[in-house]
């Protein structure tokens, strides 16, 4: 390792006075005896130093859980512990498809985060799912200068790669290059190879935290928004707590949700980058929203603008690129969509999951608010016919006590009270209990019909009286002027 800094063969006094003591002793061996010797303590004092970086490395890699902070440390630990020009930190895609270079830092500070080659040389796929491999300046089968530059200024004679795994799994891989094509020996490569284990776990221990805490403020998005939608009558307020989440999990810059009314869907809520759609009507054959409403089914795409059914009034004016729409379900079909656009990475399949269970969320609201609608129309006819009727009623608990009575009830009560919350008989006749007969007991104790005339305690007034059963318990009893 001829390019290793200064810094790397250093010691402490303690160990230089041990060193120096021993250098003593061998003027008393033999001259092949004290090249062995010398041999070996340059091994130790390498392999202490060695010891010393590794040690560095890892405490700083235990010290976060954070992968851009973990990835900072790996490729400044490995420069400053092999020397060189520059190193590298690349990562593979998902399922070990597709690698990014995420790091480069050279001896002059970060560099460039350059392309990274795939076709030949260094990145080959044989070399990152195998063990370390170097590359030196050399020629190729067709006696070609092999090309160790990847596109950077700088003279590499010498580039060494050491993929980093989990388990099985390839990860990514360290990279560090230099001008000596010397620089990298099999001690060298051993040692980065710990340094890429080391990394591995803590890139490991990182995501498995970082999915943790997504699975954590999912759960909370979620409980949030079920809250909201059993809670909230008032869907326009669900819709935009939906939208704030769906936005927030996803990373995504624009959300919409868009309701389906005949051939056609309109726009009801939109925010972010594409606030411009609210109110937007457009139509359902020829939509990408439109589609996921045809089908049922959800629907990704990283590329809108390719799709056949694009047709989106006010994407041109935001130019959207990528989109994840999931249907809104009810037991008597899809309702309209839920929509969620662009973000710098691609949209996944784990994305529709979580898009998913918000959608439900949406439809929930949707529904509630439909019914309690119609509970209020229904109330509002029923209260109006109720209050229409040319005879009293009203409804009265098993007490005899008023629940509900009409305007005509309350009319012909004659006191300024009315009816509400009194004794029936107290209220209308001005006495307690009648004598026989009396339809109201007969109603509740006996679940019969009952009819009588009944005369007010001052005499002046007389009334006709009927009360039924009341399925709820209690009775309803109807009842009118006869005369008076």
């Amino acid at each position: 390792m001829s390019s290793r800094p200064a810094s790397a063969t250093r010691t402490t006094p303690g160990a230089e006075s041990v060193t120096e003591a021993a250098h003593r002793s061998l003027e008393t061996l033999a001259p092949d005896d004290v090249v062995a010797v010398r041999r070996l303590f340059a091994i130790g004092e390498r392999r202490a130093v060695e010891l010393q970086h590794l040690q560095h490395i890892t405490t700083a890699l235990s010290r976060t859980l954070d992968e851009e902070t973990i990835l900072d440390e790996v490729v400044r630990g490995t420069l400053r512990a092999l020397g060189g020009s520059g190193a590298m930190v690349v990562l593979a895609g998902e399922q070990g498809q597709g690698m990014q270079t995420r790091r480069h830092l050279g001896a002059d500070g970060d560099r460039p985060l350059i392309p990274l080659r795939t076709d030949a040389g260094a990145f080959a796929g044989s070399v990152l799912a195998g063990g370390p491999r170097l590359f030196t300046r050399a020629l190729d089968a067709d006696g070609e200068a092999i090309d160790l530059t990847m596109g950077t200024e700088h003279q590499i004679d010498a580039l060494v790669v050491v993929p980093m795994l989990q388990g099985h799994n390839l990860v990514g891989a360290i990279v560090a290059y230099a001008a000596d094509a010397h620089a990298f020996d099999a001690e060298t490569r051993e040692f980065l190879v710990t340094i890429a284990v080391t990394s591995g776990t803590a890139l490991r221990n990182a995501r498995l935290y970082a999915e943790s805490e997504r699975e954590r403020r999912q759960s909370d998005a979620m409980a949030e928004v079920a809250r909201a939608a059993g809670e909230s009558l008032r869907v326009t307020e669900v819709q935009r707590l939906i939208m704030r989440h769906a936005m927030a999990l996803l990373r995504a810059e624009g959300c919409c949700v868009a309701m389906r009314d005949g051939d056609y869907l309109h726009v009801e809520s939109a925010t972010g980058t594409t606030s411009v759609m609210a109110g937007v009507v457009m139509p359902v054959q020829s939509s990408l929203i439109g589609r996921a409403v045809r089908t049922g089914e959800p629907t990704i795409s990283n590329d809108v603008r390719a799709e056949p059914e694009n047709a989106q009034p006010g994407l041109p004016l935001v130019d959207v690129t990528k989109a994840v729409i999931v249907p809104l379900r009810t037991a008597r079909g899809v309702i309209g969509a839920l929509s969620v656009y662009d973000r710098e990475d691609p949209f996944r399949a784990a994305d529709l999951r979580i898009l998913q269970r918000l959608a439900d969320q949406v439809t929930v609201a949707i529904v509630n608010s439909r019914l309690f609608t119609d509970i209020q129309e229904t109330t509002r006819e029923w209260s109006s016919t109720f209050d229409a009727m040319g005879v009293g009623m009203a409804v009265v608990n098993d007490e005899g006590r008023v629940l509900r009575c009409n305007a005509r009830a309350r009319q012909l009560s004659g006191d300024e009270w009315g009816l509400m919350g009194r004794p029936f008989y107290q209220a209308l006749l001005g006495v307690e209990q009648p004598g026989d007969p009396n339809p109201l007991r007969v109603a509740i104790d006996d679940g019969a019909r009952s009819r009588a005339r009944m005369h007010s305690a001052d005499r002046a007034r007389l009334f006709d009286v009927h009360a039924a059963p009341h399925l709820d318990g209690g009775a309803v009893v109807t009842f009118d002027l006869v005369e008076g």
